[in-house]
Formats: structure tokens, sequence, C-alpha cells
């Protein structure tokens, strides 16, 4: 199966079908941000963003706390 440099899939509960995504571009990149319910307020709770410098695919994992703080 062809493939861009980032492919995403999630199974996602009440849903029958995958969410993907992928970028357009050969060269493109994503950036995901997950948010989390606590004491009534929402927080983003993990950011997931892949990219390329041009030579290697770079894939961060960030989570956070409801301060905000990694």
């Amino acid at each position: 199966m062809a493939m861009r440099n980032w492919w995403a899939e999630a199974h996602v509960d009440g849903h029958k079908s995958l969410v993907t995504f992928g970028p357009k571009g050969k060269d493109g990149g994503f950036l995901l941000d997950i948010y989390q319910r606590s004491e009534g307020k929402s927080f983003l709770a993990c950011r997931i963003e892949g990219s390329s410098d041009g030579e290697n695919l770079i894939l961060s994992v960030d989570t956070f706390n409801e301060k905000g703080e990694c």
C-alpha cells in the first residue's frame, strides 16, 4: 500500500468507521491536539507532531497536566 510520510488511524467509540488522516503533500506534516476534561474544564492533554527536516521524519509527543505543564 502506498503511503505518504505520515498516516494516522483512530478508533473512536461510537463511530462505525475509522477516523483517518495524512498530509496531502509528500513532505507534509501534521499536528494533533488531544483534549481532556477534568472537573468540568477541558485542557490540552497531549500534542503529537509529525514533521520532516528534509532528510529525517521527526515525531514528537508532549503530554500536559491540567495546569499546562509538560
